[in-house]
């Protein structure tokens, strides 16, 4: 599972991928072979990390 969030406290300063960079540096889509990635966060990290964490879909229209 790919993330896209918005975390200064991950050095982004806007929208991207943690591990990876920010979107309008990486482009819309995932650099190659991104899943096998050391820095790149496992989904089963992400839930051992925050406990409490909330879920929401996200419905994108219209992308650029």
């Amino acid at each position: 599972m790919l993330v896209l969030e918005s975390n200064s406290g991950f050095g982004l300063d806007g929208v991207g991928y943690r591990g990876l960079g920010n979107l309008r540096d990486v482009g819309l889509q995932p650099p190659v072979d991104w899943w096998k990635r050391r820095e790149v966060w496992t989904w089963r990290r992400i839930c051992s990390t925050y406990p409490f964490r909330r879920h929401a879909w996200l419905k994108v229209n219209e992308r650029c």
